[in-house]
């Protein structure tokens, strides 16, 4: 199912530690039925430095997560340009959310798609807004 998937559902597929059920998600991640605002990419990159700088992951594991990211075929925003726009900031003071998470809240909103996510507050801020929620539970 189309959807916009944020870092968090994108990380639990390439961490192999990772206790969040993400394996519902690796069919719309690898068959292209995925959209993200262009900086989840840089998330994702620095997710996983994170969790190798923490032990999570060896250096071949987070190469391999490397070459893994290429496969999934998740479409960038082509709205995104150098900026953030005034509906992502108001939607980031409205629910005290990051203007990262609240990115992909905006794009979820004025795509119509459906929000994949597994953090809390985000989902919470998009059940507020009208935008449905891909389940995220097994």
């Amino acid at each position: 199912m189309p959807c916009v998937v944020d870092a968090s559902v994108v990380l639990a597929v390439l961490l192999p530690d990772e206790t969040q059920p993400a394996e519902a998600f690796v069919a719309d991640l690898i068959g292209g039925g995925a959209r993200a605002p262009a900086h989840c990419a840089t998330e994702v990159c620095n997710g996983l430095v994170v969790a190798y700088r923490r032990g999570r992951i060896t250096r071949d594991e987070m190469g391999s997560a490397l070459s893994d990211v290429a496969a999934l075929r998740i479409a960038s925003d082509a709205r995104d340009r150098f900026g953030v726009s005034a509906d992502v900031v108001n939607l980031a003071l409205a629910h005290r959310l990051t203007v990262y998470d609240a990115a992909y809240l905006e794009l979820a909103r004025r795509s119509g798609l459906p929000l994949a996510t597994f953090d809390g507050a985000l989902r919470a801020a998009a059940v507020s807004e009208g935008v449905p929620l891909l389940e995220t539970t097994s």
